[in-house]
């Protein structure tokens, strides 16, 4: 699914995506979207805006594009609530970016990085939004 606008998911619905979606766009109102498959916040850098819960399945996969920090160079997913991550986290150097060589668990002479992840992040949703 391209979502290049908003989709609405209502306070007590839940949204269930079982094939990859690339966005930029919105996931508007207070229901939760739980993925399956991959999510990409795409155009380089991208940014996807949450209005509730994020889960992401066993099989999901995350793909963050990362550049340069300082210049906000890089994929964002924000929500003010809960975030839970379970399958793969890859993190893709935008436009031939590399860290530095003191940058922690990321040697320099890789093209991507691939992660396991089976964590929960739990935001507290009056403290305001998380960025991820």
């Amino acid at each position: 699914m391209n979502n290049n606008g908003t989709v609405e998911v209502s306070t007590g619905s839940t949204a269930v995506y079982l094939a990859g979606v690339t966005v930029p766009g919105s996931f508007i109102g207070g229901g939760t979207n739980i993925f399956h498959a991959d999510l990409a916040p795409g155009f380089s850098p991208g940014k996807v805006d949450f209005g509730g819960d994020v889960v992401f399945g066993a099989m999901a996969r995350l793909e963050i594009e990362l550049g340069r920090t300082t210049t906000e160079e890089f994929d964002q997913l924000t929500s003010p609530g809960t975030v839970d991550l379970d399958g793969t986290l890859d993190v893709v150097p935008l436009m031939n970016w590399q860290p530095s060589s003191d940058t922690p668990n990321h040697p320099a002479n890789k093209s991507s990085y691939h992660y396991s992840y089976r964590s929960s992040s739990r935001a507290n949703p009056s403290s305001g939004n998380r960025t991820c």
